[in-house]
């Protein structure tokens, strides 16, 4: 799968990859949260690199000397002890890339302010909190440009643990799928009900009309809004963001270049 991801982006050929950076990727690396897994840059952009799973952070050799963070929503608590060991470490530069805040069952949370000040580059998926804002770089994926179809009304997208209610009588997917599939599954429907971020933010990107059941303090911090619904009622219609694809690419086309910038 990494194989055919980083086949896809080729929008500017004429920047020229540092060959002297050993870089490296942080991100929640698993195949059965497809939102974590392409929210990876070095999935999404021509960047030199290893991609390691936030679990997996003890083999970091010590020849490295950039580490991006991000994205996903990693200043979550179950992932303190790992980012406080990445923030330990003083032998390499930290760059946050479209990571966030993720406090379940809190509309609200906030960031370690002595984390940030070790940072030599910032650009966090959270808008409206004060930090430069990059959101997740899956906006790059070539899936955003092709045309759908519409063939349902109404779809569910669910977070595989926080799934919505079975009695509501649509079509349902949840963020286990494969990538393509989902973005399939979203681009054929004109509304969507979810609880997954991803969900929120691809089909925002696709200019649908969402519906979504929070479970964490990472959805109040879009800065596209869908409608949030409690116990399933639905109050007031949604609004497209038209032009979200192209404010989220520019942020991150940005982004990549600044870093790309950066000494060695």
């Amino acid at each position: 799968m990494d194989k055919f991801y980083n086949t896809i982006h080729k929008f500017n050929s004429k920047i020229i990859i540092r060959k002297n950076v050993n870089r490296i990727n942080i991100i929640r690396n698993v195949i059965d949260n497809i939102g974590d897994y392409m929210s990876s840059p070095f999935r999404n952009f021509n960047i030199n690199g290893e991609i390691y799973d936030i679990y997996n952070i003890n083999t970091i050799q010590n020849n490295i000397n950039q580490v991006v963070v991000g994205g996903g929503g990693l200043f979550h608590p179950c992932f303190k002890d790992e980012m406080n060991k990445i923030f330990r470490r003083d032998n390499y530069k930290i760059i946050l890339w479209g990571c966030g805040l993720n406090e379940h069952g809190k509309i609200s949370s906030s960031y370690d302010i002595n984390m940030l000040k070790k940072c030599t580059l910032i650009g966090i998926r959270d808008y409206g909190v004060g930090l430069p804002w990059v959101p997740c770089s899956s906006c790059m994926h070539f899936a955003f440009d092709q045309k759908y179809s519409i063939l349902n009304k109404i779809v569910i997208y669910e977070h595989k643990c926080f799934p919505i209610s079975n009695t509501l009588p649509y079509p349902r997917m949840n963020n286990t799928s494969n990538f393509i599939d989902v973005i399939n599954f979203l681009g054929t429907a004109e509304y969507i009900i979810t609880s997954s971020y991803h969900g929120v933010y691809w089909s925002t990107l696709l200019n649908k009309k969402v519906f979504c059941k929070p479970f964490s303090s990472k959805f109040f911090y879009l800065k596209y809004k869908p409608i949030f619904i409690e116990n399933y009622k639905i109050n007031g219609e949604p609004d497209n963001f038209p032009n979200a694809l192209i404010e989220c690419r520019k942020a991150n086309k940005a982004f990549y270049k600044t870093l790309l910038s950066l000494p060695s």
